[in-house]
């Protein structure tokens, strides 16, 4: 069992997703180019569902709220629209209908794998462009969105996700193009992300590569502890329109993954380490 291994794509994973960076990316990103050959198979869906218990975590009161009102508007309807809480509940649900038939139709024309190097460089620019958006925006004065639009930022953020673009930075450009101000737009981003992120979960292969439930835990949590801190300082950097530092990060690794994909074989996948090759 390689515990270095094992944090370092946990890590990927966690702050990947919390920060808005994509998880799965950089956790595939991770495997490829650092971590060939360390016997960390069949771990991702642990590492991805710790990432977006984490993300959950950091909005545990906003989500707490809006599923407690969900529960109570099952025998009384009104409430959806009664209050905040009760219009948040609806959009998450509508989100998740929407994250849900996304992915039906990912799975059903066959796009299930992970795509490939140069699919990766470019999402990361794609997720580079959102981030930015969402610091650029004029700053908007709306509250909220309508709860329609719900529905097609599930769609929207899980068929991103296909290509390695972050769910996260969607939702948040999106919010924030659609007038909503920035703490609103942080909430509401991190929200409607949460089903593509529990999907994209689900999605990922599972392996027996590592022997009992210990690696797997042990990685999930740390993956937990990822998502939950990167979530925190993505939301401060939301708050205050500066999201779009991020894309200092993103858009050179997305570069450079893309030159990397070059020195590939057609199928755009790895066959040897970064450092062997030419």
């Amino acid at each position: 069992m390689n515990l270095g291994a094992i944090v370092l794509l946990a890590l990927a994973h966690g702050l990947g997703a919390g920060l808005g960076l994509s998880g799965s990316a950089h956790g595939e990103l991770m495997r490829l180019v650092v971590l060939r050959g360390a016997g960390v198979e069949g771990i991702d869906r642990w590492l991805a569902f710790g990432a977006a218990a984490g993300v959950a975590f950091a909005i545990r009161r906003r989500l707490f709220t809006s599923l407690s009102e969900g529960v109570r508007s099952i025998a009384r309807p009104r409430l959806l629209a009664a209050s905040s809480s009760g219009r948040d509940a609806a959009r998450l649900a509508l989100a998740t209908l929407g994250a849900l038939g996304a992915r039906s139709v990912l799975t059903r024309v066959g796009v299930v794998d992970a795509p490939s190097a140069a699919a990766i460089g470019a999402g990361i620019c794609v997720t580079a462009s959102l981030l930015v958006a969402a610091a650029t925006a004029p700053p908007g004065d709306r509250n909220a969105m309508p709860v329609t639009f719900a529905l097609l930022a599930g769609v929207a953020s899980e068929l991103v996700t296909a290509a390695g673009v972050s769910p996260i930075a969607l939702t948040l450009a999106f919010c924030a193009l659609m007038g909503l101000g920035p703490e609103r737009s942080a909430e509401a981003g991190f929200l409607l992300a949460l089903p593509a992120l529990v999907l994209e979960a689900w999605s990922m292969k599972t392996g027996h590569a590592l022997e009992g439930q210990g690696p797997r835990v042990f990685g999930a949590l740390v993956a937990f502890m990822g998502g939950s801190v990167g979530a925190g300082a993505l939301r401060s950097l939301v708050v205050r329109k500066r999201s779009g530092r991020l894309a200092l990060w993103l858009i050179p690794l997305g570069i450079a993954t893309i030159a990397y994909a070059r020195a590939l074989p057609s199928d755009g996948r790895p066959q040897a380490p970064l450092t062997s090759l030419p």
